[in-house]
């Protein structure tokens, strides 16, 4: 019995590991920011959205609306820390708005 306690790991550790091993933790992401980005900008702009990408603290963010891209270009900075905030962390560097 006691050989089998020192070999248990919690479920957490498991998915973490499989996380890791098969390099599910970008598209993870990618599904964290989407859900947070229609949370944080509303249906409005969520439904103006087309798709989003997330590589390495890099987001792409497509737009259907060249004036809403426009709008949304000159708060970057601002857009970046309420994601951020959002996450709970600092995942996000830089947004790319097409």
């Amino acid at each position: 019995m006691r050989g089998r306690r020192d070999n248990e790991e919690s479920l957490k550790q498991v998915l973490e590991r499989l996380v890791k091993t098969y390099k599910l933790d970008e598209g993870l992401m990618e599904q964290e920011i989407t859900s947070v980005w229609e949370q944080q900008m509303g249906p409005a702009i969520a439904s103006r959205t087309e798709s989003i990408r997330y590589k390495k603290g890099e987001v792409k963010i497509k737009l259907t609306s060249s004036t809403l891209r426009n709008e949304l270009e000159m708060g970057k900075t601002q857009l970046i820390k309420v994601l951020n905030d959002a996450l709970g962390n600092t995942f996000i560097h830089t947004i790319l708005l097409t």
